[in-house]
């Protein structure tokens, strides 16, 4: 699969939310390629009219040869330390007539001025169309992990007590479908003490409980600091992605309906006014995009129902 990378994408300096980017690459570099972003907010915390222009902070996590998606984040703040969200799969439907995508609806963190790693992913994930399944998946995560136990070279942990509800970490462990009818709700906690930075994950429905949580040394998830709690972003996002990075992302007719209610952070709705970046990747690709009430029309507060389906080649 060709790969688009950050230099090959516009630069957009005068783009500013709510606006359609017709195409994100940049045909000088990369010729044939046409793959639109929809940028429906972007904050500044920094300029008087609260606005930030696409190279500002969408265009560094702009994933264009991925897939339709979207992805929604919070401010990056200490307030909260927790998001959680309820996934009725009842509502959810996945198509994958090629056998090569991956459907994931997920919530997770994201942190800037690590110095390790800089997102978690916790949510539901669709192999083929074979079933969801509880995953967690941090980029660099498991290359520091050893199975027997943590070293000087490979210090981080992996707890489970998901002996109800299995959840997917590591590549050795099993992938244990969730009924098709269920309503999952994933909790996502976060902290630290002296010398860990911790996220933990819990998903329950219908009265089973699964746990796990990960430990990585002090500063190396969250950006070090001597206050108590850690900054973060939490992050929400849905998802139609090629299976394995080899899978070229092409018009295969595969096909995702997400759905995500109750969304919190902390303790309260996690409302359009708590989002500070939201954007879509291949909107010709989704025709249905409802992120909270960021909605051509519609939208409810504290829900996601989006529709992914490829039918417009990007390339």
């Amino acid at each position: 699969m060709a790969e688009i990378k950050l230099e090959d994408l516009i630069r957009g300096d005068k783009i500013y939310a709510p606006s359609l980017i017709e195409t994100v690459v940049d045909h000088k570099q990369k010729p044939g390629w046409k793959v639109s972003c929809k940028m429906f907010k972007s904050e500044s915390l920094y300029t008087a009219d609260r606005k930030a222009s696409f190279p500002n902070y969408i265009r560094a996590y702009v994933e264009a040869s991925h897939g339709a998606h979207y992805y929604g984040r919070s401010f990056d703040t200490s307030t909260y330390q927790s998001a959680s969200c309820t996934i009725p799969l009842a509502k959810c439907k996945m198509n994958d007539p090629s056998g090569m995508r991956a459907g994931c609806i997920s919530i997770g963190i994201c942190t800037e001025n690590a110095k390790l790693y800089h997102h978690f992913d916790v949510g539901l994930r669709n192999l083929r169309g074979e079933g969801w399944h509880p995953a967690m998946w941090g980029k660099g995560f498991i290359t520091g992990w050893n199975p027997a136990g943590p070293t000087a070279d490979k210090p981080n942990l992996i707890h489970h007590d998901d002996a109800q509800v299995p959840i997917r970490i590591a590549g050795s462990d099993p992938i244990v479908n969730i009924p098709g009818d269920a309503s999952v709700t994933i909790l996502v906690e976060t902290g630290r003490t002296g010398t860990v930075d911790w996220l933990r994950a819990t998903y329950s429905y219908s009265g089973k409980v699964g746990k796990a949580a990960i430990n990585v040394p002090r500063g190396t998830l969250f950006p070090e600091s001597t206050a108590a709690k850690p900054t973060l972003r939490f992050n929400r996002f849905i998802s139609l992605i090629p299976v394995t990075e080899s899978t070229d992302d092409r018009n295969d007719n595969s096909r995702l309906e997400g759905w995500m209610e109750n969304l919190k952070i902390g303790s309260v709705n996690w409302t359009e006014d708590k989002l500070q970046h939201v954007w879509g990747i291949q909107v010709e690709n989704m025709p249905l995009v409802r992120i909270s009430t960021l909605a051509e029309s519609g939208g409810t507060p504290n829900q996601d129902h989006v529709i992914i389906h490829h039918t417009v080649a990007t390339h």
